[in-house]
């Protein structure tokens, strides 16, 4: 449904701006609300929309009170709504029918799942509001209302046939096509297009030509590898590495600040495997094979010992020997990756750039295929997070654990929370505390908060 606006309601500034982007990019027509409250008041000032993209958790007006409030407006103010949210089951099974939602959709997410569930919400929305027409008609009395129904249905009738005739003629399109040739999106709008005047339906489904697309980014001779550049300061990479992901290219991708070396594996748009230089040693991979709880920290220092006259990688050498498996060294990959587009999203300064060239032999049998938008997604909501939980921690200080008698409160501790609190000791500090716990800062940093608010730390 190209040319759809969108509303999109959330606390997250930088959320707002990354999902802006993917429904451009789409063709759709987003604008931004902060919270419920504005987003409420935008529909009360008469803006429409097709569609709101809704955070369940807000300050002021959380994803309830705003469905509530919203079908207190009436019907014909009343779009159809998804929930976002970071706990989608809950509200599946809590919430969906209460709010009158029509679809959930978890965080994070990238552009292809968003795509989607919009498309997945504005079909329930046409059931559901072809269901309530057929309600209707069945309660009219009135002969002339039949009447009117009966001239209404004919049409509906004639439509659906029209649709399901374009729909086989385009199917058998497809998979005439599909065997020998790569279709793109362009591909089967062109062959939908194509079976709808077969079909004799032009004159009843809206035929508007497709969004213009940007040109693939235009690779250099062979004898040049690199092909596309730019400044941090400039250039957001977020939205450089969004097109690649359009794009689907192919190739290397390295960021470079100062001694840090950040090199991304891209294939067909999706990040193969991540590696940093010259970082800090939480974004090691020992770490995530220790946050699994799939290795000892002795196991795997003497590992990295035997990899430097080995010359193997520290995951080859783990499962060479037998200490992982193959599973957990993939998901150690998987973390590590992930963390490390994560935490590219707080550099604000430095070059990077594309290249086409072969990938490593240990980027080929990585092969994550981690889609890019759900990782800048992601990326974006830590970040927020982080700038929130930065500033009220006091890393010198010492952390103490308060006595407890509450074992049931101690077992619905998550993974994090367990690893803080063996890792406290009443000497060290909340740095100190954060280095022994095998945690990403910014895990640790949350996992310290919670539990200082739950009074199980002191600090």
């Amino acid at each position: 449904m190209n040319g759809a606006r969108i509303l999109v309601v959330d606390d997250s500034p930088t959320i707002l701006k990354v999902v802006s982007s993917m429904l451009s990019a789409r063709g759709y027509v987003p604008q931004t609300a902060r919270d419920g409250l504005m987003g409420i008041e935008l529909i009360k000032r008469g803006h429409s929309f097709d569609l709101v993209l809704l955070d369940f958790v807000m300050p002021r007006m959380n994803g309830y009170q705003f469905c509530r409030e919203l079908r207190s407006l009436g019907a014909d103010h009343v779009p159809p709504v998804v929930l976002m949210s970071a706990k989608t089951e809950r509200i599946r099974d809590q919430f969906r029918e209460q709010t009158g939602a029509v679809g959930a959709i978890a965080k994070p997410f990238d552009i292809r799942t968003l795509v989607t569930t919009i498309e997945a919400a504005f079909s329930k929305a046409t059931e559901l509001a072809d269901e309530k027409a057929r309600k209707l008609t069945e309660r009219a009395d009135d002969a002339d209302t039949r009447a009117g129904a009966s001239t209404i249905d004919e049409k509906t009738d004639g439509d659906r046939d029209f649709a399901r005739r374009a729909g086989a003629l385009a199917a058998a399109r497809i998979v005439e096509m599909s065997p020998r040739e790569r279709l793109t999106i362009s591909d089967v709008e062109r062959v939908i297009v194509e079976a709808l005047a077969a079909s004799g339906a032009l004159d009843t489904f809206d035929t508007r030509p497709p969004i213009s697309r940007p040109t693939p980014i235009a690779l250099g001779r062979s004898e040049e590898k690199e092909v596309l550049s730019g400044d941090l300061a400039v250039v957001p990479l977020a939205e450089v590495m969004q097109l690649l992901q359009m794009q689907r290219q192919t190739g290397i991708m390295r960021v470079k600040d100062g001694a840090r070396l950040l090199t991304l594996c891209l294939r067909d748009g999706l990040v193969d495997l991540a590696r940093l230089e010259g970082g800090p040693n939480e974004l090691r991979l020992g770490r995530y094979f220790l946050e699994q709880g799939v290795a000892s920290r002795a196991d795997v220092e003497e590992a990295a010992r035997r990899t430097e006259s080995s010359k193997k990688r520290l995951g080859d050498e783990l499962v060479d020997e037998g200490m992982v498996s193959a599973a957990a060294r993939e998901e150690a990959l998987r973390m590590q990756s992930c963390e490390l587009v994560y935490d590219l999203m707080r550099w604000s300064r430095g070059r990077f750039w594309l290249a086409q060239e072969p990938f490593p032999d240990f980027a080929e049998r990585a092969h994550l295929g981690l889609g890019v938008s759900g990782l800048m997604l992601e990326g974006f909501r830590r970040l927020d997070e982080w700038r929130a939980l930065e500033g009220s921690i006091a890393w010198e200080r010492v952390v103490y654990r308060e006595p407890s008698e509450n074992g049931d409160a101690e077992a619905k501790l998550t993974r994090a929370e367990r690893l803080i609190l063996a890792a406290v000791d009443g000497r060290r500090t909340v740095r100190d505390v954060v280095a022994e716990s095998h945690l990403g800062s910014f895990d640790a940093v949350k996992a310290i908060s919670q539990l200082t608010r739950s009074r199980v730390l002191r600090a």
